[in-house]
């Protein structure tokens, strides 16, 4: 009988999630692992529009268990009209480096 190629999920998934709040947009980042973990993060958001310009680093160590989704950095923003963000963030476990980037947008 022939073995399933059945893809193993990668060690770490990293994801931004966002979450309206009237002129406010709450960006969170998240984080899971197949195995217990601890690592390193940063979480840098980046915003310009007419109401001016902001940068929001965060960073600082995480431990997560098997499956089971940590979050690992939060921001509010304005996004008045006109405004646009860029959001990334880095996962460090072990000599890993994980990256995700967006949710990156525009508010018209």
């Amino acid at each position: 009988m022939a073995a399933l190629d059945i893809p193993i999920p990668p060690a770490i998934v990293c994801t931004i999630t966002r979450e309206g709040v009237g002129g406010s947009l709450r960006l969170y980042g998240h984080v899971v692992s197949r195995e217990d973990a601890r690592g390193k993060y940063r979480f840098n958001i980046r915003k310009s529009g007419p109401a001016g310009s902001a940068t929001l680093n965060q960073s600082g160590q995480f431990s997560t268990t098997a499956n089971v989704e940590a979050v690992v950095g939060s921001a509010t923003i304005g996004v008045e009209q006109g405004a646009d963000y860029d959001v990334q963030l880095v996962i460090e476990v072990g000599d890993q480096t994980y990256q995700c980037g967006g949710p990156s947008g525009a508010k018209t």
